[in-house]
């Protein structure tokens, strides 16, 4: 007795089909989830550049070291650097999510900007200045000190802490779906994979036995 194996052609063809498709969304799973992981890479960066910063001030205060004032306005400059990179890369990571993607993360980070804008104007800015005048002779240690304690740099934190921990949580958050996205493809294409090969191998023998 002969069997056709026209039948098994078309289960072989819809295999290669199905595995395929399951092999792209692997992929695109993977993708994302580089996407996430760039991003949360971007977050950090700029979150070290800003801490930074802030502690440029302090030492340009106490000591007056031009050197620091330099580096001062050009941690700010790559601070507005790292917030664009970030931005490009949430931009990337929600066209990746498409119908499921977050508009918080570019909010957030829309938010630091302005609030990096405000601290610049109204705290670094003003404190360098005061700083110069100091070593000018035009003010004492004990006013710039003063200064200092008025300008509330406690209250900066607090201000960029809330906007900030929601980023961090975010993008956290979309790094974990993403990975387990990826994973979870993963599985189903190996699934697949060994049950294709079953598959194929209990045809082979049913065929071997079929044939004459």
């Amino acid at each position: 007795m002969i069997i056709s194996k026209k039948p098994y052609w078309s289960l072989g063809s819809i295999f290669i089909l199905v595995l395929g498709f399951a092999l792209w969304q692997e992929q695109s799973a993977k993708d994302t989830s580089n996407k996430a992981a760039d991003l949360v890479q971007a977050v950090y960066k700029f979150d070290q550049a800003r801490m930074q910063n802030r502690l440029r001030v302090r030492n340009y205060l106490l000591a007056g070291d031009p050197r620091e004032a330099t580096e001062l306005k050009d941690g700010g400059i790559q601070i507005y650097e790292l917030i664009n990179a970030a931005e490009q890369r949430t931009a990337e990571l929600e066209a990746a999510l498409g119908h499921e993607k977050n508009d918080l993360p570019r909010q957030s980070l829309e938010q630091l900007r302005d609030l990096e804008i405000t601290w610049t104007r109204e705290f670094a800015e003003p404190l360098v200045q005061r700083r110069l005048k100091y070593d000018a002779g035009g003010s004492s240690a004990a006013e710039l000190s003063l200064a200092y304690m008025q300008a509330d740099p406690e209250k900066w934190k607090i201000r960029e802490a809330g906007p900030l921990a929601d980023l961090v949580s975010l993008v956290q958050a979309m790094n974990k779906r993403s990975r387990t996205s990826a994973e979870n493809a993963g599985i189903v294409t190996w699934t697949l994979v060994i049950a294709g090969l079953f598959l194929f191998l209990l045809i082979g023998t049913i065929g071997a036995r079929s044939s004459p």
